[in-house]
């Protein structure tokens, strides 16, 4: 009976609509069907997932999907024993390399330190989502070659 208020939620709200990128706890999924019992999904892997509208509903739902692409943010960390200027010129260059497959300029921001590293969050606009993996892969790949301490996490 929960999983029914649920579906009636999520129709009448359009939480969710067919086509659409969403990413639920972490997992990014785009939405196949609305069947009855809840959502047949597919991940970038070409995985299939189905999800119950009480689990939409109790875990929060965010949509990915936009006019211009699918949102991706990958957060890149340093350490500061690092010049700022030096941190941020690598993640330029590595995001320059997959330019091609961007349906925007990329937006790279320099959100602070923890502890003893830089934080920069580079938020992007993927044209393929299918692309979405190998493009956080070539990035932080390319970030490594010239500071090899970095964490790149999508």
């Amino acid at each position: 009976l929960r999983n029914l208020g649920a579906e009636l939620f999520v129709r009448t709200r359009s939480l969710v609509r067919r086509g659409e990128w969403v990413e639920i706890d972490g997992t990014l999924v785009r939405v196949v069907e609305l069947e009855s019992l809840g959502v047949i999904g597919e991940t970038a892997r070409m995985e299939r997932v189905f999800i119950p509208y009480t689990k939409l509903l109790s875990s929060g739902v965010l949509s990915r999907s936009t006019p211009v692409g699918l949102s991706l943010r990958i957060t890149v960390t340093a350490p500061s024993s690092y010049r700022l200027d030096t941190v941020r010129e690598a993640i330029r260059s590595a995001v320059e390399a997959v330019k091609p497959d961007l349906a925007t300029e990329p937006d790279i921001t320099f959100a602070g330190s923890q502890e003893d590293r830089w934080v920069f969050t580079v938020d992007l606009f993927v044209w393929n989502p299918k692309k979405m993996w190998r493009i956080v892969e070539e990035v932080e790949k390319r970030v490594r070659e010239q500071i090899p301490e970095a964490s790149v996490k999508a």
